[in-house]
Formats: C-alpha cells, sequence, structure tokens
C-alpha cells in the first residue's frame, strides 16, 4: 500500500503522528487488530560535516537538520545505502545523523574525484538530498619547507602536493577544496592539530605548534583535507618528511666584528644551538637552511651561512653589500663613517635568534688611502704607515695590510689567511692604528726566494 497525504497536517515541530493502519480483503470489512504508521514532517539538512573523505571510506559524516519522527534512518552516498544514527536535540544541541561513509570502489574505479550525492532517509524509502559527498585520493606529499623549527613552534611551513589537484582544479579561490569551507589541518606528531592555508599549487601551508612536554623532537607531520582523516607525509617509514624541533640557538660571538660596506667579509659565528653540540636530537647535517641577518625589519640583508669546514661549531656567512639606499632605510652614518646594526642568524632561514647581542659594523672603505713609503728592501722590516681621510680607518676589528707581489690566481680555502703568511700572490700583514699619524702602520716581511722577478 501507498500511505496518502495525511489531510489535517501536523502540529508544530518537532511532532509526528501515530495512525492506525488497517487491512481488509474485501475492501469492506476491515480487521479489527491494527499497526501503527507515523506520519512525520519532511526531514531537511541544514548542514553536514566533513563534505567529503578518501576512497577507502570510513569517514564520519555528521548531518545536523529535522529529523524527528523517524522508523529507519540511513544514508545514501550514490547508490550504496549505510545506516544513520539519530540524535536528539537539546538546549543547545541540534538534531543529527551520523552516517559512515563507504569504500567508493562500488560505485566507480579509476576516478581522481568521486562526488555521487548524499541523501538521508527517515524510513529508508523516501530520500532528501543533503549534497554531494566528494572522495579523494590521499595526498602524495612532495616535500615540506622548511622541516626544521624551534621548540617554541612559529614555524610556516609549507607542504607540497598537500591537497589533490583535482580538488582545486577550476574552481574560485572561495570554492577550493571540498565546499570552500575550511578543512585543512596538520598535525605535528602527537602535539595538537592546527590550521591549514591552501595557497595555489596543491600547496598547504601550516604553522607548526609548540612542542609539547615530553614529546620526541623529531615529529611526523600529517595532513587531513576534512578535520578527520589524516595522511602521514612521505612514504616508507615517513621519516623523509618529519619535522624536526629544535632548541633556539643564540650567539656567543662573531669574528670580525666589522667589514667594508663593499661586503665580501667572511664571518665565522659561534653560539649554543644545532650547529654545535647541543642540539635536540637529529643529524646537524640536517640543519641545511643556515642564514645569517644584519639589520631587522623588511630591509634588512640576509644571505646564506655554511657550517664552517674546519671548526663544525661554527657556522659561516658572506656579507652583502650595504649600499647607500640601505643607509638610507637604516638611518645614517655616523661622523667616523660606521654603522653598527643588529646581527643574527637562522637555522631554517625563517626564524632568526633573538636571544643574542650581536652586532655587526659597516665601514666604508677609504676613498683615496695613501702608503708611505712606497719601497723598501727585499729582506723587509719596512714601516709602512697607510692615511686615510680623517678618522676612516680607525675602529676596525682585524686591520691587515696585503702586499700584492705578483699577478695570478691566489691560493683561497674560503677561510682568511693567517697574518704573515704567503697567499700565493700575496702577503698579509697584521696592522695597528696609530692615533696620532692617523694611519694604519704594518711592517713588511722579507720577500720569498724565487719571486725576486
Amino acid at each position: 500500500c501507498y500511505s496518502p497525504p495525511y489531510a489535517p497536517g501536523l502540529a508544530a515541530y518537532p511532532s509526528a503522528t501515530v495512525v492506525d493502519v488497517r487491512l481488509t480483503k474485501n475492501g469492506q470489512n476491515y480487521m479489527d487488530s491494527s499497526l501503527n504508521f507515523t506520519y512525520y514532517a519532511q526531514p531537511s539538512v541544514r548542514m553536514y560535516d566533513p563534505p567529503g573523505g578518501k576512497f577507502e571510506g570510513n569517514t564520519s559524516t555528521r548531518l545536523d537538520g529535522t529529523f524527528f519522527g523517524g522508523s529507519h534512518y540511513v544514508c545514501r552516498y550514490g547508490g550504496v545505502q549505510v545506516p544513520a544514527t539519530y540524535a536528539e536535540g537539546g538546549p543547545n544541541t541540534t538534531e543529527s545523523l551520523t552516517c559512515i561513509s563507504p569504500n567508493s570502489s562500488t560505485m566507480a574505479a579509476n576516478r581522481s574525484v568521486l562526488a555521487p550525492p548524499l541523501t538521508v532517509s527517515l524510513n529508508a524509502q523516501q530520500f532528501v538530498l543533503a549534497g554531494q559527498f566528494i572522495y579523494y585520493e590521499e595526498p602524495t606529499t612532495q616535500g615540506i619547507s622548511p622541516h626544521t623549527g624551534p621548540t617554541d613552534g612559529g614555524t610556516l611551513v609549507s607542504i607540497a602536493g598537500a591537497v589533490p589537484a583535482a580538488l582545486v582544479a577550476n574552481k574560485q579561490e572561495e570554492e577550493k577544496g571540498l565546499d570552500g569551507q575550511h578543512q585543512y589541518y596538520c598535525r605535528f606528531g602527537r602535539n595538537p592539530k592546527v590550521e591549514g592555508t591552501y595557497v595555489g599549487n596543491s600547496v598547504l601551508n601550516c604553522t607548526s605548534p609548540p612542542l609539547g612536554l615530553g614529546e620526541p623532537a623529531r615529529s611526523p607531520v600529517s595532513v587531513t583535507l576534512n578535520d578527520q582523516d589524516y595522511t602521514p607525509l612521505g612514504g616508507g617509514d615517513g621519516r623523509d618528511y618529519d619535522f624536526l624541533y629544535y632548541v633556539e640557538p643564540s650567539i656567543r660571538a662573531i669574528f670580525p666584528v666589522s667589514g667594508p660596506t663593499d661586503g665580501g667579509s667572511i664571518v665565522s659565528v659561534w653560539g649554543t644551538g644545532p650547529w654545535g653540540n647541543t642540539h635536540t636530537d637529529g643529524d646537524i647535517s640536517e640543519m641545511h637552511e643556515y642564514r645569517c641577518r644584519i639589520g631587522t625589519g623588511p630591509h634588512a640583508l640576509t644571505f646564506p651561512a655554511v657550517l664552517d669546514s674546519v671548526d663544525d661549531h661554527a657556522l659561516r656567512c658572506v656579507t652583502l653589500e650595504f649600499n647607500a639606499t640601505d643607509a638610507e632605510r637604516n638611518g645614517p652614518f655616523s661622523d667616523l663613517r660606521r654603522f653598527p646594526l643588529p646581527f643574527s642568524v637562522s637555522l631554517n632561514a625563517q626564524q632568526f635568534t633573538t636571544a643574542s647581542a650581536a652586532n655587526w659594523t659597516y665601514q666604508r672603505p677609504p676613498k683615496k688611502p695613501l702608503s708611505l713609503p712606497s719601497t723598501g728592501p727585499l729582506h723587509g722590516n719596512t714601516t709602512i704607515t697607510v692615511y686615510g681621510s680623517g678618522d676612516e680607518l680607525m675602529g676596525g676589528s682585524w686591520s691587515q695590510c696585503k702586499l700584492n707581489l705578483r699577478d695570478g690566481p691566489a691560493v683561497d680555502d674560503g677561510l682568511p689567511p693567517a697574518a704573515g703568511t704567503w697567499g700565493g700572490t700575496y702577503y698579509l700583514l697584521n696592522a695597528t692604528y696609530d692615533g696620532h699619524a692617523r694611519g694604519l702602520v704594518c711592517f713588511t716581511e722579507a720577500m720569498p726566494v724565487g719571486e725576486y722577478a
């Protein structure tokens, strides 16, 4: 039998009307016994979450709306029917149905995205459309950057390949993802989840949370597109895309502490941190995104750094040119033509040291230096005084004279040569500043045998 419309109409929701159902075999004589049939208001779905899940299924989908009076609650994902669990509403809650998505292999195969209709029924017969449920492939991560950061958190981590291209292709920005609503999250180990932001080209950005007490420094990263189904990054055991927490380092010393505005000064940096002996976990070689920075704010000069090839407790970087524009942005030079700026380092090319008091001083090189005398004997011991303009030669951190002996390539191991040693084409001689003469004073060495020509 097909139930007829209930002519009297129902009372205000939530309400349902129970009527008797009696049977007859001849259209006249109805049985005394009866069965109950309940008329209920047409159900409606206000929202459902999450709006999608992985092809494998097993995603718990909650639907909020009006579902009072049903007797056999079910959901349909496309043509696949699954049971639904009804929960009554309360003072602070709404009525809801909860369904578990089935495996999509029963619907279609070899699809990058599948979007069957999601419908619900209160009697397993007449269905109401809720919307589309989007099945998608697990993210195939291509890498994360940076993969290290301080234990205090706050590192902006970019995860390439985290969002399947099919979920964002040919969609407006506000529609990208499952339904245009925020569904992206990341987890770093067992630390609390953090929100993710889709930034284009299948890249998801997440900010690392602080490392929890007792948590390992090496934290596997996982992502979810529906705030429920998390996918570990990387292949195998996932170590390729772990995030390594480190204790924020501090600078103990830098040398030299000053150099010309032309740049090119090789600076060694010593401090506490993973480039020394106090790293939390992992190998020093994993900290491969070292940077040095001079200045602060948007106009700071940032440049690469490497572990010192001789002293693995030190970083080494080469300063950049500090031009007139940089000077104007950071303030005028002093009368002594020197300008001190904060010096900091980063282990992940993003977060720089704060607990340090190192300063770097840029100095303009002398405009027209003059050295006297201009000649001396081969056996050395000649006192050379180099004069500049005003006090522009004073205040250096390591003053030297360089005597070029002949043309040709110099012997260069990447480190500043020691004073008094033969550099292949030149001598480097330590110099001192003479305040009375207002110049630098150095003493020549004997010319090497064979270089007389």
